[in-house]
């Protein structure tokens, strides 16, 4: 359902939705053919339409976020929310792995053998490991489901990284309190808050493994 008007949508291919209903200014039922575009985000081919299939509860559900049908979708639910949050938490992760290595590498030639912490760079690595898997292949997978390695493996990355930042905001937290390197452990604490954000926003959108159990 879009607004109050049914849809039936049927599989032509891998990357192809036939889309059966009345569309803005149409009195009739007809069909029309959706290309995906990637993220759960399929395009009217040769048209301007847009749907958007996502799980909610274990149900698919689709909605128009530029379309007439669905003026009451929520700013939340709109493609360009949705591309702009997926593509800044994965910027967000991916430089701050690069910063980690960039810095691993200057102490290594100076021979500084100070500690370098590896809770953020894990953090980082398991979440850009997720999303890259997700864009490469999770993508194209969407409509069909998912095999196990994919559910419990690369989907079982978020918890995991949320798991070390709650450890890491017990640990930076303990040091705010003793007032131990106030500065550092504050950068900590903000770090570990995006990545359980950034885990919410994947439960919101069922990308964890709970969704397909």
């Amino acid at each position: 359902m879009l607004g109050s008007i049914k849809y039936t949508v049927q599989i032509q291919d891998d990357h192809t939705l036939i889309v059966n209903g009345e569309y803005p200014d149409e009195n009739e039922a007809t069909d029309r053919i959706f290309q995906a575009a990637g993220d759960g985000l399929f395009v009217e081919k040769g048209g301007q339409l847009k749907i958007l299939l996502y799980q909610q509860n274990g149900t698919w559900m689709m909605v128009a976020p530029d379309s007439e049908t669905m003026k009451q979708t929520t700013l939340w639910h709109r493609t360009w929310t949705l591309l702009v949050s997926y593509g800044a938490a994965s910027l967000f992760f991916i430089t701050t792995l690069l910063i980690w290595v960039a810095r691993y590498v200057i102490r290594a030639i100076r021979k500084d053998k100070a500690h370098i912490s590896s809770a953020l760079a894990f953090i980082a690595l398991l979440n850009t490991i997720f999303l890259s898997v997700q864009i490469i292949y999770g993508n194209s997978q969407i409509v069909y489901g998912y095999p196990v390695w994919y559910i419990w493996g690369i989907c079982t990355l978020p918890l995991i990284s949320a798991l070390i930042a709650v450890w890491v905001l017990i640990v930076n937290g303990a040091k705010l309190i003793t007032g131990e390197r106030r500065a550092k452990a504050t950068g900590k604490i903000l770090f570990a808050v995006v990545t359980l954000l950034h885990t919410v926003y994947l439960f919101y959108w069922n990308f964890l493994p709970v969704h397909y159990s």
